[in-house]
């Protein structure tokens, strides 16, 4: 199986800078724009579930 890359799916990370092939991923809430798969799974993953985990900590906080 050969993989055809085309001058129309790459586009440059928004995050770390470096060219990628294909659709990426949404980079918010680390950048705007999109973000090539090593930056979504090291920061913007991260970044997503702290921000759940910060939000429902304050809401249990406010129960209280």
């Amino acid at each position: 199986m050969t993989t055809i890359r085309r001058k129309s799916l790459t586009h440059r990370c928004a995050i770390c800078g470096k060219v990628y092939y294909g659709f990426g991923h949404i980079a918010e809430p680390v950048a705007p724009g999109r973000c090539c798969d090593v930056c979504h799974a090291q920061h913007v993953v991260p970044r997503r579930i702290r921000l759940v985990v910060d939000t429902r900590a304050e809401q249990r906080e406010r129960r209280e």
